[in-house]
């Protein structure tokens, strides 16, 4: 099956069900697949909004946002996870947010907690 058939299913079961949110964050990943990342950022926030405490969309969310180069935005999104959990790839990405925005000691004081 390829990505737009795929796409195609998974935005036929966001408009039967406005609030499956596993449908709208699949379809945010396969729009970042296809590279639109201003749609992407759209759908992944939707399912975030809907239901922040899921890891995965928290994930996904911050990395468009990441990519759409919205550092203190995907440090909102990431502090709570980065607080309470020991995941490296979270608490990269919001290290690397810190150091491109030019704080480099709260970038440090994540690096060193890996």
């Amino acid at each position: 099956m390829c990505i737009i058939e795929a796409l195609n299913r998974q935005l036929d079961k966001a408009v039967r069900d406005p609030a499956n949110t596993n449908a709208i964050n699949a379809i945010g990943v396969m729009l970042y697949q296809l590279g639109d990342l201003e749609n992407a950022q759209r759908y992944l926030q939707r399912a975030y909004c809907l239901d922040s405490l899921n890891i995965d969309y928290i994930y996904n969310y911050s990395r468009v946002l990441y990519d759409n180069q919205k550092y203190q935005e995907v440090i909102e999104v990431l502090k709570p996870c980065f607080e309470k959990r020991h995941d490296p790839e979270i608490i990269i990405r919001a290290a690397d947010c810190y150091y491109m925005m030019g704080d480099y000691s709260a970038a440090d004081k994540l690096y060193e907690k890996l």
